[in-house]
């Protein structure tokens, strides 16, 4: 889970506006294997917020942001 949130808080958290970061923090919230499950779609969370956040992480991934430095 360090590996994907901490390299995508890093990239992208600064352009976040506050409701973003908000619902980040409340991202943050949710048990890692269900944060991880969602990640790698094997569920779906039922929070809005939650699928908007996760939409942002799983785009970082798939971008040349989230290759090894």
């Amino acid at each position: 889970m360090d590996f994907l949130l901490g390299r995508f808080a890093d990239a992208v958290l600064d352009r976040y506006e506050v409701t973003s970061l908000d619902r980040y923090a409340h991202f943050l919230e949710e048990s890692d294997p269900d944060i991880y499950d969602w990640f790698q779609g094997r569920a779906v969370p039922e929070n809005e917020g939650h699928r908007m956040i996760l939409k942002d992480l799983m785009g970082f991934h798939r971008s040349a942001g989230a290759k090894p430095r």
